[in-house]
């Protein structure tokens, strides 16, 4: 079994009908009101809930260079493809969107981290399965570019992915025998 946290958020929502001079002065005296518990806001008043699910599995959080850096590591050593995580910051988009909504999931057999492919394409699905396989490099570039807040693997993969590419890495000061 995996653990996961999941946060509810309800809104709520009283329309209180007020006489005053100007809507600063009508704003404060319902502010007034409620904190003195002249309006109490309850289950009748329930406007929107929202359950928002965080994986609780262990992850490497990286740079997206880093990433992009690792899965073309994984492509340069012919390695079997690996999977990573990218998510884009809550006001890349127009509206409010979960951090599920905002994680795309894309995999290192994608064209952009492919030398000599001719092409940048990189396929991805969120992770709440509302955008399915789109291409995200067209998202990731121009004046109204989605900005990378960060991105991760998944901690087991990525063990597994330093110890695939571990015959690969020289440590420092070991020279090619000629």
């Amino acid at each position: 079994m995996k653990g996961f946290y999941v946060t509810i958020t309800e809104t709520m929502k009283m329309k209180i009908n007020v006489e005053a001079e100007t809507m600063e002065e009508a704003v404060e005296k319902v502010r007034s009101g409620w904190q003195s518990g002249e309006y109490i806001l309850d289950a009748d008043n329930l406007e929107d809930v929202d359950f928002e699910a965080e994986d609780l599995t262990p992850r490497v959080e990286m740079s997206y260079p880093e990433l992009s850096a690792l899965f073309s590591s994984v492509n340069d050593k012919m390695l079997p493809p690996v999977t990573g995580y990218i998510i884009f910051t809550a006001d890349s988009f127009d509206g409010p969107y979960s951090e599920t909504s905002r994680t795309y999931r894309v995999s290192s057999d994608n064209k952009a981290y492919q030398s000599g492919m001719g092409g940048y394409s990189i396929y991805a699905s969120c992770l709440d399965g509302t955008d399915p396989c789109i291409r995200l490099e067209g998202y990731m570039r121009g004046e109204n570019a989605w900005k990378i807040e960060k991105c991760y693997m998944l901690k087991e993969d990525y063990d597994r992915l330093l110890k695939d590419l571990e015959p690969y890495v020289r440590a420092p000061g070991d020279r090619d025998e000629r």
